[in-house]
């Protein structure tokens, strides 16, 4: 009967007072009588580390994994097989945290496994916040309108301290429409959704009039935010993922004028024939008028011409047609029939 040993090699990768690597290789033989090799370093960032390396030997078989602590209280990567290559990518790491390799071998008297192992780190897309910890309403940072904040999360099972929240809070300057935008920063975590509180009630989340998604962008949109000087807290959640967060309210008055603007000239008839009719309310001066197809090609320059507008050159279709006035640009849509 075969004697068997299971031989852990530990590499323990912890600070001894030498700077922290983004990068090396370290390579080592297992066998039946040497079971222990050492390499030292620690994570040079936030973000994650990725293993590559080969396995050569006719041992049973080898597996490595990476841990931070003690083993299986916060394994952040591993790996298993006999000969060939490996590969596998870590979870979330912070700067300066010891980073441990265990590789397990089973092989006999006779045999064993070579192996040859690169590692390279990958740091999170966006920065960590100045200010840490932020991880509840008490702790939430005060925060200005359209000015970037970025800060990452860094939630895995075991770990002694998960960061996994994030807290932004702010007092409305005005009146309007509010607008937060949240740009993950493209790693594995998933999505960073954004949640609003006000500060009198943390234990209700208010409800956006409308989101959207472009790409790694989501932005929440909460129209009528009519809560002028009160204060507001916004909260962020994700796993091993980093984001870049600001908010904006847009002033209800600059909306008050677009309307107005927009009502103070009329075009009829609409479908139109040879000549468009226009009505000008609010004493707006008109500089200038253009056609343009739907495709966004200039057909015609203009001025009104007894507060009209000749359209029997134009062919059947969708235009608009684009106001200059002293007060801004209307555009209006309309159609030419036959």
């Amino acid at each position: 009967m075969k004697k068997r040993l299971f031989l852990n090699l530990t590499f323990l990768l912890f600070t001894i007072g030498i700077f922290a690597q983004s990068s090396g290789s370290f390579s080592g033989t297992l066998v039946f009588t040497d079971a222990e090799d050492i390499f030292s370093f620690t994570s040079t960032g936030n973000g994650t580390y990725n293993f590559t390396g080969t396995y050569t030997g006719n041992g049973n078989w080898i597996s490595s994994v990476a841990y931070i602590g003690s083993l299986n209280n916060y394994n952040i990567g591993n790996v298993n097989g006999s000969s060939g290559s490996l590969s596998f990518s870590t979870g979330c790491v912070e700067s300066g945290q010891t980073i441990n390799l265990l590789i397990n071998a089973s092989v006999d008297t006779n045999e064993s496994f070579s192996y040859q192992i690169n590692y390279q780190f990958t740091p999170m897309t966006y920065s960590t916040n100045e200010i840490e910890p932020n991880d509840t309403f008490a702790q939430a940072i005060n925060t200005i309108e359209n000015t970037n904040y970025e800060g990452w999360f860094n939630l895995a099972n075991g770990q002694t301290e998960n960061d996994s929240d994030d807290w932004y809070k702010f007092t409305s300057p005005r009146n309007g429409k509010l607008s937060i935008s949240v740009i993950n920063g493209g790693e594995s975590g998933g999505t960073i959704i954004p949640n609003l509180y006000n500060s009198n009630n943390l234990n209700q989340i208010i409800t956006p009039t409308s989101f959207e998604q472009n790409g790694n962008t989501n932005i929440r949109v909460f129209n009528n935010f009519n809560f002028e000087n009160q204060e507001f807290g916004i909260e962020l959640g994700g796993n091993c993922l980093s984001y870049q967060m600001s908010w904006k309210i847009e002033d209800n008055t600059l909306d008050i004028e677009k309307y107005s603007l927009e009502n103070s000239i009329k075009l009829f008839p609409n479908p139109v024939s040879n000549s468009l009719s226009v009505t000008i309310n609010n004493n707006l001066n008109i500089e200038k008028v253009e056609i343009i197809e739907i495709t966004g090609k200039l057909i015609k320059k203009t001025n009104l011409i007894n507060n009209s507008i000749s359209t029997q050159n134009l062919k059947s279709g969708i235009y608009f047609v684009k106001i200059h006035s002293d007060k801004g640009i209307i555009t209006k849509k309309i159609i030419k029939s036959e």
